[in-house]
């Protein structure tokens, strides 16, 4: 996990930075935590990228791909021993916005892929701690968008998650306003960050591709949700992407940074 090996994921402490030793605050309101002074939180990025959740899509995917319930059962043991760590604006996981939106992608792509399991409505739409995790990621996002020098992928990430999640789980008297509204947000974000000609406008390598693929997610989910109107333009999606492909050097390599 970035870079490091990870060997606590079978039952995770979602506060632990393993490297550090330092535990992340747990049982503080988010909006009192320092997340940028490692004295209080540890490297927080070690905290943060585990509870992106997308080591539970692989679970999922594993599930997808054999039909075996041990990997649903992991997923599911996961997910709801994070939600159970994590009420509403509690601890370090509810203080940076970005976090909160891809969560919300691995979430969905994790309902998908877990579609045949015989428990997987009992873990998502029949689950009171799932609905409450839903809708106020989605309330939060929709609260306390990244603005100033945050806007910029982080404010595509989030914008995205919100679109995503609206399509994804249309579970809620407010799913299709919040739906509408993300995907204006989104379209104004990308171009925010995005050059007419597909350039990301931060100039960095990671950051490009990085909001292409979200970009790329967005247009697909909304497509698939049959809400083709609320998703990112397309031409500037695939202006991206073509863009990406011209960085690219001459043995296909994209740049480092």
């Amino acid at each position: 996990m970035l870079g490091r090996e990870r060997t606590d994921l079978r039952d995770p402490d979602w506060f632990l930075d393993p490297f550090s030793g330092t535990r992340a605050p747990q049982d503080v309101l988010a909006f009192r935590i320092d997340h940028r002074d490692p004295g209080v939180t540890g490297d927080v990025k070690q905290v943060w990228e585990l509870s992106r959740h997308q080591h539970v899509t692989v679970l999922a995917g594993a599930y997808w791909l054999t039909g075996e319930d041990e990997y649903a059962e992991a997923a599911a043991h996961q997910l709801r021993s994070w939600w159970a760590a994590n009420p509403v604006l509690r601890g370090v996981h509810w203080t940076s916005g970005i976090e909160l939106g891809l969560r919300l992608v691995s979430w969905a792509w994790t309902r998908r892929l877990l579609d045949g399991w015989s428990g997987v409505r009992d873990l998502f739409e029949d689950d009171d701690g799932a609905l409450a995790q839903l809708r106020w990621h989605q309330e939060h996002l929709r609260s306390f968008p990244s603005r100033g020098s945050s806007a910029n992928n982080h404010a595509v990430a989030e914008s995205c998650g919100r679109l995503v999640a609206a399509c994804a789980f249309p579970w809620f008297e407010e799913s299709e306003r919040w739906r509408v509204e993300a995907g204006r947000q989104l379209r104004r974000d990308l171009r925010s960050n995005t050059f007419a000609d597909g350039l990301n406008r931060e100039q960095a390598g990671d950051y490009h591709r990085f909001v292409c693929e979200l970009a790329a997610l967005a247009l697909v989910e909304a497509r698939a949700a049959g809400h083709p109107g609320d998703g990112p333009d397309a031409d500037l999606v695939t202006a991206g992407l073509d863009a990406a492909a011209a960085l690219l050097d001459r043995s296909g390599r994209p740049p480092p940074r």
